[in-house]
C-alpha cells in the first residue's frame, strides 16, 4: 500500500533549526509510514505541494509553527486549482503555535504524527474538525492563514522580532512590558500604540470609518498567550470573525481578564461583527499579520478561504 501522509518540515523553524536531531529523528522513525519533504523556497514548495496533489496523499502534516503552516497552506492552495486539500495535521514545531494552541492540539512533532501514522495504518476513527481559512488578498498576492491583525497586532509583532529571542517566554515579557508602559504611558506604549484610521466595509456595507488601535480577524479562537477574543469562531462555519479596538489603550489593558476567559466582548472600545468579506483601507500603506508573518498593503480584501479537515490527536 502506497504511503498515505506527505510530511512538510522547516528546517529553519526554531526549533528545528535548534535540534536538528529531532527532524532527523522523524524521518528515522517514520519512513516507512510517510513520506518528507523540505522545500526550500516558495518555487519548490509549489512543486512539492503539485506532487502531493498528482501522488494523492490523504494527510499533509506540517512541521513548524503558525508561520510555518500559513506559507505551506498558501502554496497548496495556490496550485490546487479546485481541488479540495489532503487533510491536515498541524505538528507544533515551530515558535509560535497559536492556531495548534486554538484546536487544543498538544504534544511534540514526535508525538503528534506517531499517532497519525497509528490511526493511519490501523484504519482507526480519526477525530477531525473542520474549519475554514481566510483569504487574504493584498493586490499582489492572495495569502491564506487564520489569524489577521493590522496595528497594535502587528507592531507588538515588529517589537517582539527586534528582540531577537523568539520564544514563548519572550512573547509573555514583551506583552507584560506593554501592559507596564501603557500604565505610566511609556516608551513602549508610545511605539506600539498609534492610532491609525481604518475605513471598513463589510460585506458590501460600510462598518468602520474612524481610527483604531488595531483590526484582527481569524477563524480560531486564540490569537496568542492564551487570549481569546474571537468567542464566536467555529460556531459559523461560513463567516470570520472581526474585532475593531478603538480603545482607549488602557480599556484594552484591563480587558485582558476577561479575554483570557474567553468572555463576549461588551466593553467600550471593542466591536465584534462576523462577516464573509471585509474590505481594508488606510491613508498610508500599513503593516499587517498573518499567523505571525508581517507584510506590507494599502489595501486589503478578506475572505472565506478553503475548509480544512484537521487532525487533532
Amino acid at each position: 500500500m502506497s504511503k498515505q501522509i506527505a510530511v512538510f518540515s522547516n528546517r529553519r523553524s526554531r526549533q528545528n533549526r535548534l535540534r536538528p536531531q529531532l527532524l532527523a529523528g522523524l524521518k528515522e522513525a517514520y519512513r516507512d509510514h510517510a513520506d518528507f519533504f523540505e522545500p526550500e523556497d516558495m518555487v519548490s514548495l509549489r512543486q512539492a505541494a503539485r506532487t502531493v496533489f498528482e501522488r494523492g496523499y490523504r494527510y499533509l502534516a506540517i512541521n513548524g509553527g503558525d508561520g510555518t503552516n500559513h506559507q505551506v497552506l498558501t502554496a497548496f492552495g495556490e496550485v490546487s486549482e479546485g481541488r479540495a486539500l489532503p487533510r491536515v495535521s498541524l505538528l507544533r514545531g515551530g515558535t509560535m503555535n497559536n492556531v495548534t494552541d486554538s484546536f487544543n492540539i498538544r504534544g511534540t512533532p514526535m508525538s503528534i504524527l506517531g499517532q497519525l501514522c497509528g490511526a493511519v495504518t490501523s484504519g482507526s476513527e480519526q477525530k477531525l474538525v473542520r474549519r475554514a481559512m481566510l483569504r487574504v488578498e493584498d493586490g499582489e498576492r492572495a495569502r491564506l492563514g487564520f489569524i489577521f491583525g493590522t496595528g497594535l497586532m502587528a507592531n507588538f509583532l515588529k517589537a517582539y522580532y527586534a528582540a531577537g529571542e523568539t520564544s514563548p517566554w519572550t512573547a509573555a515579557w514583551m506583552a507584560a512590558k506593554v501592559c507596564a508602559s501603557v500604565a505610566v504611558h511609556g516608551p513602549l506604549f508610545e511605539q506600539l500604540s498609534d492610532k491609525e484610521h481604518h475605513t471598513l466595509h463589510a460585506d458590501g456595507q460600510l462598518w468602520q470609518d474612524k481610527e483604531l488601535f488595531c483590526l484582527m480577524c481569524a477563524t480560531t479562537e486564540q490569537v496568542g498567550l492564551g487570549l481569546s477574543p474571537f468567542t464566536s469562531a467555529g460556531r459559523h462555519p461560513d463567516r470570520f470573525c472581526a474585532l475593531a479596538l478603538e480603545g482607549p489603550m488602557l480599556s484594552i489593558v484591563t480587558a485582558l481578564p476577561a479575554i483570557w476567559r474567553a468572555a463576549p466582548m461588551t466593553m467600550r472600545g471593542f466591536e465584534e461583527r462576523l462577516m464573509q468579506r471585509l474590505e481594508v483601507q488606510l491613508p498610508r500603506k500599513f503593516d499587517y499579520t498573518i499567523d505571525g508573518d508581517l507584510y506590507v498593503a494599502e489595501r486589503i480584501t478578506l475572505s472565506m478561504g478553503p475548509v480544512l479537515e484537521l487532525y487533532i490527536p
